[in-house]
C-alpha cells in the first residue's frame, strides 16, 4: 500500500506521498473512486492537481500535457511548484468544481467499470468540463448527441466476446 517506504524513489518522496494522502478525498481516485490508494497525480488546469488510479491515469495521459500532466507519487521527482499545487488543491476541492453538474454522479464510473468508460469520463470531465456547473452533463464519445446522463444510465458500447 501507500505506506510501504520501500516502494518509493526516496524517503522524501515517501514523506510527500504520506502528506498528499492525508488531504481529505485523496485516499481514493478522483475519477472512479477506487479505494486502492492512488499512485498517480495529474496536474490539471492552471493550478490544480488530483490523485488518480493507474487506470484513470491512462485517460489523463491521453489528454496531453496541456490539459493533464500525470506524475508518479512514488517514482517521479516533483518540483516545489507541483508539490504546492497538489497540497493546495486535492481531489475533494477539484471535484467540487469539475463534478458540480447534477449529471456527474450518474456519469462517474465505478472502480469496477471498463477502462474505456473511465477514459471517456476523464476526457469529458477535464477536456470538455462537461460536469462543471456550466457544463452540458454529457459524456463523449459514447453518449449520443443530446443524451444527458441525468436522463438515464450512460450508454456504453461493449465488444461481444
Amino acid at each position: 500500500a501507500h505506506c510501504d517506504r520501500s516502494t518509493y524513489l526516496s524517503t522524501e518522496a515517501w514523506q510527500f506521498g504520506t502528506t498528499a494522502y492525508a488531504i481529505p478525498g485523496n485516499e481514493v481516485c478522483a475519477d472512479c473512486g477506487s479505494s486502492e490508494p492512488p499512485t498517480w497525480a495529474a496536474m490539471v488546469g492552471e493550478a490544480d492537481a488530483v490523485l488518480v488510479c493507474n487506470e484513470c491515469c491512462g485517460g489523463h495521459r491521453a489528454l496531453g500535457v496541456h490539459l493533464s500532466a500525470p506524475l508518479s507519487l512514488k517514482m517521479d521527482r516533483w518540483s516545489d511548484e507541483k508539490r504546492r499545487r497538489l497540497l493546495s488543491s486535492g481531489n475533494r476541492a477539484v471535484n467540487a468544481t469539475l463534478e458540480a453538474h447534477a449529471a456527474a454522479a450518474q456519469c462517474k464510473p465505478s472502480s469496477e467499470a471498463d477502462v474505456s468508460a473511465k477514459h471517456v469520463f476523464v476526457r469529458s470531465k477535464y477536456e470538455r468540463r462537461a460536469f462543471a456547473a456550466e457544463g452540458d452533463g454529457q459524456l463523449l464519445p459514447s453518449t449520443p448527441p443530446g443524451r444527458r446522463c441525468a436522463g438515464g444510465a450512460p450508454q456504453q458500447v461493449h465488444a461481444g466476446i
